[in-house]
């Protein structure tokens, strides 16, 4: 039910299940938590250019690197997996920084709420992040193709760097506190 009511059919469906049924059996959660979480990645990067075998392994490879349940990942991935397609960043990415967020917080569904404002930061830019950008040379749309390009790392030491390690400037730039905690 979960897998086809994301909208998956026919083999895509039959590999999301087995996929998730495989990680679940291996203790990395419910079925229906896994499933999800997959069926939203494949939706969201597109099944031509993301496989059911290919979303589980980064998902687990997500809870492997992070400190957090599951269940409590799996339930939150589809907030950030639209910000983060649009702001050009892999399913990887996106799995790695909420990884690495969840090492300080171990909360995922918190992680995926920060990771999810930033990408935001990048897709929907504030007139004062606009303006920012545009005195440093720079646009949102330059973020997200280094993103896209390079990687999300790459990204933020490219803005960080232009922006002189300043911290209030660059809270300022992404939008909030929720953003800048991502950053």
């Amino acid at each position: 039910f979960v897998v086809t009511s994301a909208g998956l059919k026919g083999q895509a469906a039959i590999d999301a299940l087995t996929a998730s049924a495989k990680a679940s059996a291996a203790g990395l959660g419910e079925t229906a938590d896994i499933a999800r979480a997959v069926a939203g990645s494949v939706n969201a990067y597109g099944k031509a250019n993301l496989s059911a075998a290919k979303a589980t392994d980064v998902i687990v490879a997500t809870a492997r690197a992070g400190n957090f349940e599951t269940s409590q990942f799996a339930g939150a991935i589809g907030r950030v997996l639209p910000m983060a397609k649009q702001a050009g960043a892999s399913l990887e990415e996106m799995g790695g920084a909420v990884a690495l967020l969840t090492r300080t917080n171990g909360d995922a569904a918190m992680s995926v709420t920060q990771i999810q404002a930033l990408f935001k930061a990048f897709v929907v830019p504030t007139q004062e992040a606009v303006t920012e950008l545009d005195k440093m040379g720079m646009t949102a749309s330059d973020l997200r193709d280094k993103i896209s390009q390079d990687g999300l790392v790459s990204a933020m030491k490219d803005l960080d760097g232009a922006l002189g390690g300043n911290r209030e400037l660059l809270g300022r730039l992404v939008g909030g506190a929720e953003a800048a905690s991502a950053a």
